[in-house]
């Protein structure tokens, strides 16, 4: 062994301050990281935990042996707060992602931690914790059954920040005796997690202890639900005991309800897709609240699609920016036809220059003549926040394929003088291609 590193090792050994036994265990030879691993377990210091854990995955057999054995000194020495700070780390390889096999040695490891911390501190961080390490106190709760079923539910619900230990605890809820599953289905049906309500709802609707008026009065409150897939369990469910669902939402939508319950009853009316509903639905549409008038124009395209340019004209004229986006998306993707000239009014008349310019973007001619305009009518501070420049820096990149669509008229607005001169002011410089631009339109007089 070269004198360099039986120094690295010998260093390593005894090292004593954090900043060197943090270097010396990511040294490249595993000689002087497993020298580093045992100093720290020598050592006892709480603060050292972080180092062994890392070690705990390395990819030298000896340097996780040395980890281990480290820990395990560790564990007598660190208060309990340090060691639920860091319990993540040490549990690092449960289910099976670590190098070698770790599962012997983790089942003893964690038998004795939970002899340390004893379960009611385990359940506290549980509570209490953040979420990492809330996740592997709940893993240790539940892998060692130190708290009944019932009670690792109502805490896990009770924390509710996590989806993924919430849909846990939903799972866990099929453990339970029939006559228990209603009750932590009722828990699970508060959860702030949509995915969880739906879970939750399924379960309580196909559980027999629960009595008939119950799945029917959770279902019936579903029918609310922000999660578009509670609503459509609740729906189905009803639907086959006979409740008249699109009645129950048409009755809603006609009261005075706020914008997110309007929203709920346009968006299922929309899914029931029954014709008869397009009136009340496009009614919506002038709705105080820009949110209910975009869902309201959304139900609208989904239960008749023909009346798409129809629709694109009320929604580009509309007073919210959201709304006219939707406008703006029936044209550019789902096939309404406007006339440009009309969506530019319309836009222009409600001061979305913005979305004017990038809807031009089709219409090559007339994008660059509303850039010239743009650029005469406002200011040079004004033209650079609407990104006039990059937009005609654009516009003559893909410029050359577009001559054939250029109209006599059109020509003659953009080879007059004032256009010229604000398309000039827009770059910095000599441009070649907007220099060709202009030789192309003059020999169009």
């Amino acid at each position: 062994m070269a004198n360099y590193l039986q120094t690295l090792i010998a260093d390593a050994s005894c090292a004593h301050t954090l900043p060197d036994l943090s270097r010396y265990a990511t040294n490249c030879s595993g000689y002087v990281r497993e020298a580093a691993v045992r100093r720290c377990g020598q050592l006892g210091q709480p603060d050292l935990l972080p180092i062994v854990n890392e070690r705990l995955n390395d990819w030298v057999p000896e340097v996780r042996e040395a980890a281990r054995q480290a820990l395990s000194e560790l564990l007598l020495t660190s208060p309990k707060a340090q060691l639920l700070a860091n319990l993540p780390g040490m549990l690092r390889l449960r289910g099976g992602s670590g190098r070698g096999d770790s599962a012997q040695w983790l089942a003893t490891f964690e038998a004795r931690l939970i002899a340390l911390l004893g379960t009611d501190v385990i359940a506290e961080q549980a509570r209490h914790g953040d979420i990492v390490s809330a996740r592997a106190c709940i893993g240790l709760l539940m892998r060692y059954r130190l708290v009944d079923t019932h009670a690792l539910i109502a805490l896990i619900l009770g924390r509710g920040d996590d989806i993924v230990l919430c849909l846990d605890a939903v799972q866990l809820i099929g453990d339970l005796p029939a006559g228990q599953q209603p009750a932590c289905q009722a828990l699970a049906l508060r959860s702030h997690f949509g995915t969880v309500r739906t879970r939750a709802l399924r379960g309580l609707l196909a559980q027999d202890d629960a009595t008939p008026e119950a799945r029917k009065t959770a279902a019936m409150r579903a029918l609310g639900d922000t999660q578009s897939s509670a609503r459509y369990v609740a729906r189905e469910y009803l639907g086959a005991l006979g409740v008249d669902v699109r009645a129950y939402y048409r009755t809603l939508l006609g009261q005075a309800v706020t914008a997110r319950t309007a929203q709920i009853c346009l968006a299922e009316l929309a899914a029931l897709r029954a014709l008869g509903d397009t009136e009340l639905v496009r009614s919506c549409a002038a709705d105080t609240r820009a949110i209910v008038r975009l869902a309201a124009l959304t139900a609208w395209f989904k239960l008749a699609a023909a009346d798409k340019d129809h629709i694109a004209a009320v929604a580009l004229a509309d007073s919210a920016p959201r709304v006219r986006k939707f406008g703006a998306m029936l044209v550019q993707r789902d096939g309404a036809y406007l006339p440009f000239e009309q969506v530019a009014r319309m836009l222009e008349a409600v001061g979305d220059l913005r979305l004017l310019l990038r809807m031009a973007e089709s219409h090559p001619w007339q994008w660059l003549e509303w850039i010239a305009r743009l650029s005469l009518r406002l200011d040079r501070e004004q033209a650079l926040a609407l990104r006039l420049d990059a937009s005609l820096g654009k516009w003559l990149t893909q410029s050359q394929i577009w001559y054939d669509n250029l109209g006599s008229e059109q020509a003659a607005r953009l080879r007059a003088e004032p256009a010229r001169s604000s398309l000039r002011a827009l770059v910095s410089g000599p441009s070649a291609a907007l220099a060709e631009v202009e030789r192309e339109l003059d020999a169009r007089a």
